[in-house]
């Protein structure tokens, strides 16, 4: 699955970027995750304009949201195209599930029928394996 997002944002980030110039490039990859997300769930269409404003724009930084951890983390981790590419999916994926109650949630990194729903939500766990799932497989987004 996680190769299917990776062409999702490959082939769609250039036009994204065209389009929201004033955007940093990592939000705008996390809201394609969550677009392709919904796309995969639903049938109507969701742009990422409408991504951005139910995320107010804070989506995929490392750390939480747009707060204090993330102007600390964001400085000291940010040159992390792995760090990164946790934070993209951490975000986009349990985000996702906290909105529509779908897919893998914050623990991303296992499928869905084999992690408890409680878990799902549980942004701490998913940040733990999230970590060494995108580092031990060498996953960029």
């Amino acid at each position: 699955m996680i190769e299917k997002i990776q062409e999702y944002v490959d082939y769609f980030l250039d036009e994204t970027k065209t389009q929201h110039a004033e955007t940093n490039e990592v939000i705008l990859k996390s809201a394609l995750v969550y677009q392709y997300l919904y796309h995969k769930h639903f049938s109507e269409p969701l742009t990422i304009d409408q991504v951005l404003e139910i995320n107010d724009g804070e989506i995929g930084l490392i750390g939480a949201g747009n707060g204090w951890t993330t102007q600390i983390l964001e400085p000291l981790f940010g040159w992390s195209r792995k760090l990164h590419t946790h934070s993209i999916l951490h975000d986009a994926f349990g985000r996702f599930y906290c909105d529509f109650g779908k897919d893998r949630g914050y623990l991303y990194m296992i499928p869905a029928r084999y992690t408890p729903t409680c878990l799902k939500k549980f942004p701490l766990c998913g940040q733990i394996f999230g970590l060494i799932f995108c580092i031990t497989k060498g996953i960029i987004i």
